[in-house]
C-alpha cells in the first residue's frame, strides 16, 4: 500500500522529471517561441514541485491541519503560458525538432495528469485532494498548450 509520504515522493519525482525534460527540450528547438513556451512549462514544474515538497514539509512534521492551499504557487506560471501562447498565434515557425519533443512532452504530461487524477480521487486528505485536482488540471493544460503549438491556428506552417 501506497503510503502518503511515498505518494508525495513520486508527485515530487514527476515534477523535476518533468521540469528537466522541458530545460532540455527548449534547448533542441530552434524557434524562440517554442523555446519560450518550453521554459514556461519548466517553470510551471518546478512551481508544482516546490508546492508538493512544502505540503511534504507539513505532513512531516505532522502539521497537517496547518497545510495551506498552494495552488496560487502555480497559477501565474500557468497564466504567463497562457499569454504567451495568445501572444504568438501564427507567428511560430517550422521547427521540426519539435514533433519529437511534442511526443515525449504529451506522454509526460498524460502521465502526470493521470497520477494526480487517481490520487486525488483516492486520497481522504480533502487539502492534499484539492492539490492533486489542481496539478490535474494544470497538466491538462499543458497538454493543450502542447498541442497549440502543432496546430494551423499556433503555427505557421
Amino acid at each position: 500500500m501506497e503510503t502518503l509520504e511515498l505518494v508525495l515522493q513520486s508527485a515530487a519525482e514527476f515534477e523535476q522529471r518533468g521540469r528537466d525534460f522541458y530545460l532540455d527540450a527548449a534547448a533542441r528547438v530552434t524557434d524562440p517561441i517554442i523555446q519560450s513556451v518550453l521554459r514556461s512549462l519548466a517553470n510551471d514544474e518546478a512551481s508544482h514541485a516546490m508546492v508538493i515538497r512544502q505540503y511534504q514539509r507539513v505532513v512531516a512534521r505532522g502539521q497537517r491541519e496547518q497545510a495551506t492551499d498552494q495552488r496560487g504557487a502555480a497559477q501565474p506560471a500557468a497564466l504567463g503560458l497562457q499569454e504567451v501562447l495568445a501572444a504568438t498565434v501564427g507567428r511560430i515557425g517550422r521547427d521540426a525538432t519539435y514533433q519529437g519533443v511534442y511526443e515525449n512532452a504529451r506522454e509526460l504530461e498524460l502521465a502526470s495528469r493521470d497520477f494526480y487524477r487517481a490520487h486525488a480521487t483516492r486520497t481522504k486528505d480533502l487539502d492534499l485532494g484539492k492539490v492533486f485536482r489542481f496539478l490535474a488540471a494544470v497538466e491538462q493544460t499543458h497538454l493543450e498548450a502542447l498541442e497549440l503549438l502543432l496546430s494551423p491556428a499556433g503555427a505557421a506552417r
